[in-house]
């Protein structure tokens, strides 16, 4: 398939080269199609990896084959070829803990840096769940948690990332949320 673009000199001075490619989706999905993933395996987990989710030319990745508990998550930008490994998640003091959606936002034209956003599942004593929100963040470094534990009937595995905050909907069955990543976390 060959793609062709036209960009002009002004607005590719204006812009950097991985805004330009984040913005033309033809050209993002050919690079793609191209990944390499094996190379990307054999140097993060020789059992595998899969994506998790993409987010304006970053990839949430993880190694699927572990158990949840023992899970790896990585952001890994395919355009530069380097990888962040993320830190374990803090078990949480004996409290059953289960991970329940983890969500990238990235904006290149806002900053640099990315944020993950994980659900984490609490298990109580009286069979019902609560949910509690943590961030990661490369420019701030560990995960922290953010608000306090709520209840809710949304499904966190969709994520998506739009205007600022992770959206999660449910197409008519349950809740609709949002999480905005625009606001600073403070540990």
């Amino acid at each position: 398939m060959k793609i062709k673009i036209k960009v002009s000199r002004t607005a590719a001075e204006a812009q950097s080269s991985a805004q330009i490619v984040a913005s033309i989706d033809d050209l993002l999905t050919e690079i793609l199609l191209r990944l390499p993933m094996k190379t990307l395996t054999r140097k993060l987990d020789p059992s595998g990896i899969g994506i998790v989710q993409s987010c304006n030319g970053l990839l949430l990745c993880s190694n699927f084959r572990a158990r949840v508990h023992n899970r790896r998550y990585y952001v890994y930008n395919p355009t530069t070829n380097k990888f962040s490994t993320l830190p374990k998640i803090d078990e949480g003091g004996g409290i059953s803990v289960r991970i329940h959606g983890m969500s990238l936002a990235f904006d290149p034209a806002k900053s640099p840096h990315y944020k993950v956003v994980c659900v984490r599942q609490l298990g109580l004593d009286s069979g019902q769940y609560e949910y509690q929100f943590e961030v990661y963040s490369s420019e701030t470094g560990p995960w922290r948690k953010c608000g306090e534990p709520f209840t809710t009937e949304v499904n966190f595995e969709n994520g998506v990332y739009w205007n600022g905050a992770i959206h999660w909907v449910n197409n008519g069955i349950g809740d609709s949320l949002y999480f905005n990543t625009m606001i600073k976390i403070f540990g």
